[in-house]
């Protein structure tokens, strides 16, 4: 039997590692194309529902009418002019106020207005807020696109020179 060569053996691995990286990255757009198609919106969850929601988790948003909101649900909402969210569990809902009373493990009861709700939380996947962020921070674009980019490129430079190799060899 013919012994397996060191450099089949580094293309193989070197297949692998393309081919996953290239997979994680086309099956996460697709997942987040998904999820926009279906109107739910990802957020990274700050540590104020800890240890229920874990800091830096990717939680899923499903945009929801106040009205339909109970108590005990977690939702999602505006805390300031800034845009700055926070997730907490309703303990009290004033429909004649339009007003909720939401608490989380960080911070003390807060009155939130029914028109600063942004949906229910009804997903969190622990780390990959941190990921998420980084990801669509706009002082990253320019770094993700050019990682992208080079690891399609390298994936395309080495089968070249592995194809030249087998070429040259024959």
């Amino acid at each position: 039997m013919k012994e397996p060569k060191k450099r089949d053996v580094f293309e193989l691995a070197g297949n692998i590692f393309f081919c996953v990286i290239l997979g994680i990255m086309i099956l996460t757009a697709v997942l987040f194309f998904l999820l926009f198609l279906l109107g739910i919106q990802v957020y990274r969850a700050g540590g104020e529902m800890s240890p229920d929601i874990e800091e830096n988790s990717l939680v899923l948003v499903v945009k929801t009418d106040p009205v339909s909101i109970d108590e005990g649900s977690r939702i999602t909402y505006v805390i300031d002019e800034s845009g700055n969210l926070k997730t907490g569990e309703v303990i009290e809902k004033n429909n004649a106020k339009h007003r909720f009373t939401v608490s989380s493990y960080q911070t003390d009861n807060e009155e939130i207005l029914f028109e600063n709700t942004i949906g229910t939380a009804v997903y969190a996947v622990p780390i990959l807020g941190s990921v998420y962020d980084f990801i669509v921070s706009p002082d990253n674009r320019a770094a993700v696109i050019i990682l992208a980019f080079a690891l399609i490129l390298s994936s395309v430079v080495y089968e070249i020179i592995v194809k030249k190799r087998k070429n040259g060899n024959n």
